[in-house]
Parts: structure tokens; sequence; C-alpha cells
């Protein structure tokens, strides 16, 4: 019998450069995305941050006529610098963040052939780091 492992990440995240602006109570620095979901984000911090703090993100994309203004709070933050930051948005700007996220997807055709990531695992896959 196989062995697994929850997948943490809920919802599928696009490579995807959006300028970033983000804001808590102990620093504010503006970014680029790593990486971007309905659910949230990676950023490339020239800060150190605190996980669990609060924050106020604005995302913009060339191609999105309005930026996307969402609270949320810091998930994780790498170990070292240069300091790579998870941002979760909060839940209840959802439908919110969803429909950006869409129309970010949509303005940018390669990004269409995302795939809803699976729940479980297995332990032995293989996983390797993507560009």
């Amino acid at each position: 019998m196989a062995e697994f492992i929850v997948n943490p990440r809920r919802a599928p995240r696009a490579p995807a450069r959006c300028r970033t602006a983000v804001v808590s109570s102990t620093a504010s620095f503006e970014a680029e995305t790593e990486d971007i979901g309905a659910r949230g984000c990676q950023v490339v911090s020239p800060k150190g941050v605190k996980k669990d703090d609060a924050v106020r993100v604005t995302i913009a994309n060339d191609r999105i006529p309005n930026p996307l203004q969402v609270g949320g709070r810091i998930a994780w933050v790498s170990v070292r610098f240069p300091w790579r930051v998870g941002i979760a948005f909060d839940e209840a700007a959802l439908p919110e963040t969803s429909a950006w996220f869409d129309r970010l997807v949509d303005s940018h055709p390669g990004l269409r052939t995302l795939r809803r990531l699976p729940e479980k695992i297995p332990v032995e896959a293989a996983v390797y780091l993507g560009q």
C-alpha cells in the first residue's frame, strides 16, 4: 500500500510576475510575485518580515485594468536572504481574489494550461523545482 502526504496547496498557482506592494505594521516593501493564485502569492522581500503578520497587499499587472487590493497574512518566510515570503489572502476575499486571478489567467494565454493540484501526493513521488 502506498503512503501519501497531504498537499498543502489548495489551489493552482501561476508563475506570473506582478508588481506588488506589501504593507504590515513592521515593514513595507515593493516586490514582484514569483507565483500567484486565488488564495495567495509568493514574493521575494528585500526586508525581513515575520510569519503570521497581518498585511495589506496591492497587486498590479499591465494586462489587467484594476489592481487587486487585499488583506492577508504572512504564511511563511524563508530562513535567509533573499527572503521568499508566502502571503495567504484573507479567506473572506476569495470571491474577489478568484475573479482577479481568472482575469490574470485569461490575459496570459499560456497560463490557461494550469491543472488542479492533487489532494494527496505519494511519498515516493519525485519532486523537481521549476524555473
